[in-house]
């Protein structure tokens, strides 16, 4: 056997994840691997990977692109969040080289993950290729992290960020290269990529394999300065990384991405310093291009390369996200159909694509996204703080110009707006944020699509929403009474605007109190949300005022001025054991009562006179259970009016319709 067929997978001490050696043959040549939630989320994950392997004992042409013919080995086994294998990484070919011997293509498949908030998953095994520079023969190690939480932002499960790029790049020795990787966020996301770690289990043996050259964390470029010193192959492994902030420091999601750079001398490929790469060319989709497509419709495309040196041409395009149909090749172009279709849990497709020449020389990555139209239209918005929102929405009408995102401050009522923020949007997105906003203030969004008439293709409006409630700074006003038969009267009011609500209005409570003589008797009423309340009143001498506030759910505001009503004495209600249970049942509502009037001069006498007003319920009560064994015509003589206080003894004189 060869010695590379001997090779063992050795991780080193700091390697924290168990590892199955799937294979003993060194024809490891890269992939990466994502994934993306099922829309709308039943717990399943779509997987998705690309891999490259040496082309000799995994056979690719023509025929078996044509086919669908599944090739490769190994399993993709879970971590961390579950155990065992996930699924195969078996994949259908999409390109071939039979000069430099690999095979490249995808696949995915959907993964249970039910119960599963957070997962690594991992693809491992041995060896990379034998004509490595540093880790030849070594150990490989991809692993794909995610959180399946759903996001606060924006109120949906995160999706990994989209990676692609071709199993092999060339670059000059002893120029200058750089090398833009091709990554993308379908949640719109920040993205940053940084070298993967050893002590994660991020890259096997080939940790920091690519010498003499830096990756640009923020924009994902990766320079090679051209001063090796030897040529060859090189393996570069990177982890992809999603943010919702600048300033956050733990990713969403973490994706893996390694593949090999072919460091050639220029006099042996003809490869002079500043040569240039291929590009796409019209019908080809512009690069960000965003193009609706309707739910249950299939999307077809053309990608066309032309190169731009006269001894090259163009050899492979590399795509990833779309199936590609179709291939004309001729000496100065190559040209491809690709596919896509829009199926059930599908809300957007990233399909990235780049071209390669003769020389290994790639073009600039591009991408093109598919959005998919739903069956209905909305807005979700989520509060992120006291003074910003985010946006999200859904269209069922193609937008191709775009969205125009307006914010909208609610005054007098919800005609009377005014915009305070306008976001445009471009047609592939679908969510947007607002800062600056105040808490307390109502809003509403409206979406507009744009069309090619620079009109408008839809519309769709938000309910009014608040980024927090505070306590209201207007009383309810419009107070009035309407005498009714039988000693009621009927009190009504009017909502202040939401404006002056500063939040959802929950209910009123109505501040009922009566004089008479020394005694000042208070009670407090809850009202729900309707506007109106009952009294029944039988006693002219007695003066009694109501005023009312209103409640959200941070408060009660101001108190409405007083109204006044005139209240009978309480000869006509019956002063019984179970009216003092009732007050004794209210004491909670009392003291809250109490703690509103402190700031006023009469706030101590109000709370002595409740104290002796239960004080005296208490006796009550005992003194009538004692009287009830003998004292039967005393009931009925008047001496009733041994009093509990006419403000506690009194029945509930409001009583809601």
């Amino acid at each position: 056997a060869d010695t590379h067929q001997m090779k063992s997978c050795v991780y080193p001490a700091l390697h924290f994840l168990s590892v199955l050696c799937l294979t003993t043959s060194s024809h490891f040549r890269g992939g990466t691997i994502q994934w993306k939630p099922v829309n709308p989320f039943n717990g399943s994950v779509i997987i998705a990977y690309q891999v490259s392997w040496t082309r000799s004992p995994y056979y690719c042409n023509k025929s078996t692109i044509a086919s669908g013919t599944y090739l490769g080995q190994g399993y993709l086994s879970c971590s961390v969040g579950c155990n065992g294998n996930v699924g195969n990484m078996l994949y259908r070919c999409t390109a071939f080289s039979e000069s430099e011997d690999w095979s490249y293509g995808r696949n995915e498949y959907l993964f249970n993950a039910t119960g599963i908030s957070y997962f690594e998953l991992q693809f491992a095994g041995c060896c990379w290729l034998s004509t490595l520079q540093i880790g030849r023969e070594g150990s490989w190690s991809l692993i794909m992290r995610g959180n399946l939480t759903v996001r606060k932002d924006t109120g949906r499960i995160n999706s990994s960020p989209v990676v692609t790029m071709p199993p092999i790049v060339k670059a000059p020795w002893g120029c200058v290269s750089q090398i833009r990787l091709d990554v993308h966020d379908p949640d719109g996301d920040i993205i940053r990529c940084r070298w993967a770690a050893l002590n994660q289990g991020e890259c096997g043996d080939v940790c920091n394999a690519f010498p003499n050259s830096t990756l640009n964390s923020d924009t994902c470029m990766l320079t090679y300065y051209g001063g090796n010193s030897t040529t060859g192959q090189f393996v570069v492994a990177i982890q992809v990384e999603d943010f919702a902030r600048s300033e956050d420091i733990i990713p969403f999601s973490s994706v893996p991405l390694q593949f090999i750079v072919n460091v050639v001398s220029p006099s042996n490929a003809s490869i002079p310093c500043g040569y240039l790469p291929p590009i796409f060319i019209p019908p080809t989709p512009l690069n960000g291009t965003c193009i609706p497509v309707l739910y249950g419709q299939t999307w077809s495309g053309t990608l066309l390369a032309q190169n731009q040196y006269d001894l090259s041409s163009v050899n492979n395009i590399y795509v990833t996200g779309a199936t590609p149909y179709v291939i004309m090749k001729n000496n100065t172009h190559l040209s491809i159909g690709i596919v896509w279709m829009a199926t059930a849990g599908s809300s957007m497709q990233v399909i990235c694509y780049n071209a390669t020449e003769n020389h290994g020389i790639s073009s600039v990555a591009q991408c093109t996204t598919l959005l998919v139209m739903k069956n209905s239209s909305g807005i979700d918005i989520n509060v992120l703080s006291d003074n910003e929102v985010k946006v999200n929405w859904t269209f069922t009408k193609p937008a191709p110009l775009g969205f125009n995102v307006s914010v909208y401050e609610v005054g007098d009522n919800a005609t009377d707006v005014r915009v305070v923020k306008t976001n445009l949007m471009d047609s592939c997105s679908q969510s947007t944020q607002f800062s600056g906003l105040d808490g307390g203030t109502p809003y509403q969004v409206i979406i507009k699509g744009m069309n090619e008439q620079n009109g408008v293709s839809e519309s769709i409006v938000s309910s009014i929403y608040f980024l927090s409630q505070k306590v209201p700074i207007e009383p309810p006003y419009g107070i009035a009474k309407i005498d009714l038969l039988d000693h009621r009267i009927l009190l009504t009011w009017s909502q202040p605007t939401l404006k002056n609500a500063r939040g959802f209005v929950t209910g009123y409570s109505l501040i009922y109190s009566c004089v008479k003589n020394t005694s000042i008797e208070l009670k407090l009423y809850e009202v729900s949300e309707e506007r109106f309340y009952l009294l029944t009143v039988n006693d002219s001498a007695v003066t009694c005022s109501v005023a009312v506030c209103t409640r959200t759910i941070a408060g009660c505001g101001p108190l409405s001025e007083p109204f006044i009503v005139q209240e009978p004495s309480a000869a006509g209600l019956q002063s019984n054991s179970s009216t003092c249970d009732l007050l004794l049942q209210s004491q909670a509502r009392t003291y809250l009562l109490v703690i509103y009037l402190l700031s006023s001069m009469v706030a101590l006498s109000i709370l002595v006179t409740i104290a002796i007003s239960l004080l005296q319920c208490f006796v009550y009560k005992h003194v009538r259970r004692s009287e009830n064994a003998t004292s039967t015509n005393r009931r009925h003589s008047g001496i009733e009016m041994v009093e509990c206080n006419a403000s506690a003894t009194r029945k509930e004189i409001g009583k809601e319709f």
